[in-house]
């Protein structure tokens, strides 16, 4: 059983990662559209190593999370040596597409991990496969048996498994249409019915009264296989946007009421959930570290300074007006940001930590954060 330390330095590993293709999305596009990177870094300054290559300096940094990329005339305090090559100087469309880069990365990144991760099972999910029917539920009375695939709900293709419990919660209390398939004689036949579920949850019963198995594995044929991977670990990774936002979004509003947000996770707890997901295996780290790499993608669209939605937000607002923000007003709303994010995070791991010595175990200290 792997100890404590190799499962957090696995998980600092993996958010690193995502860190890192963050960046590199805005270095890749900033090199497209003629802006001077003028170091990529691993880790945080101060600097350990340096080697330049070609005309960008990449370097090895002593704080080893994360990584970044400076560019050329991104301070909008400082004078850029090469104006033609700086970022403050190119036309809106080019520093929104370097602002937007790197929530595209993480986005693709997470895509490209669902996608191997179906790849690595053999198979996409097709529906859920009913393992048990409870007597005198929803289900019986629906027709519903052991071995059936449901494939909809409510007028919903149930592509994700973790779609079903959701469709489910979004049509108790109603009649909804279910569609479910049966093989029968070597043949595979679709029925159509309706099921009325209840408006109050069961704990012994649920709401539709099934068991049923996570997968429903359909494996694609050789030639289909790439892009059926590639489709559905887009579909995942969109699902589970959505949901994030409507999270954040319920995160949000918890805020602005002086409700305490709930579920809010500060470095301490990220790294907790990551070295439990490195404990449970490869697969789950991988699927947690997409997971995260959504997240990373949305957060950073938030127009809160210094993240990159801010950003694109002054660049939509310069471009309007046309002209340009004050470089020390600019200076000063990020250093403002910077200073309540920091803050923010000091906050969070100030409250996590005691959870964690309290709590006597990794895995109780995970627990406490899902409640």
């Amino acid at each position: 059983m792997p100890t404590v330390i190799p499962l957090l330095i696995m998980a600092l590993i993996a958010l690193s990662i995502l860190v890192l293709v963050h960046e590199f999305g805005h270095f890749l596009v900033a090199k497209m559209v003629g802006i001077w990177p003028e170091e990529f870094g691993i880790g945080y300054p101060p600097r350990l190593f340096g080697k330049k290559f070609g005309e960008t300096l990449y370097s090895l940094n002593a704080l080893p999370l994360g990584g970044f990329v400076r560019l050329h005339g991104e301070d909008p305090s400082e004078k850029a040596k090469y104006p033609e090559r700086s970022f403050s100087h190119k036309p809106p469309l080019a520093k929104a597409l370097v602002a937007v880069a790197g929530v595209f990365m993480n986005f693709v990144f997470a895509v490209v991990v669902f996608s191997a991760l179906y790849a690595y099972a053999g198979g996409v999910a097709k529906g859920v496969l009913v393992s048990s029917v409870l007597t005198d539920s929803p289900a019986q009375s629906a027709g519903l048996k052991e071995g059936d695939v449901i494939v909809a709900l409510g007028g919903e293709r149930l592509t994700l498994t973790e779609s079903f419990l959701p469709e489910i919660e979004l049509n108790k209390g109603k009649t909804a249409t279910l569609i479910y398939e049966r093989e029968e004689n070597g043949s595979i036949k679709t029925y159509e019915t309706e099921v009325t579920l209840p408006s109050q949850y069961s704990e012994e019963r649920g709401l539709l009264g099934v068991g049923y198995l996570p997968e429903s594995i359909v494996a694609p044929s050789l030639w289909q296989a790439p892009f059926t991977y590639l489709y559905y670990g887009f579909t995942k990774a969109a699902y589970l946007s959505e949901k994030i936002i409507e999270a954040f979004g319920g995160l949000i509003v918890d805020v602005v009421s002086g409700t305490k947000p709930e579920g809010l996770v500060g470095p301490v707890g990220a790294a907790g959930l990551g070295a439990e997901a490195a404990r449970a295996g490869l697969v789950n780290l991988l699927h947690f570290t997409a997971i995260i790499s959504i997240n990373l993608a949305i957060i950073n669209l938030v127009p809160f300074p210094p993240l990159d939605g801010s950003r694109l937000l002054i660049i939509i607002v310069e471009g309007v007006a046309g002209k340009k923000m004050l470089p020390r007003v600019e200076s000063m709303i990020h250093t403002i940001g910077m200073v309540i994010l920091l803050m923010l995070m000091l906050v969070l791991t100030a409250g996590e930590i005691p959870k964690l010595i309290s709590a006597g175990s990794l895995s109780a200290f995970v627990e406490s954060l899902v409640q």
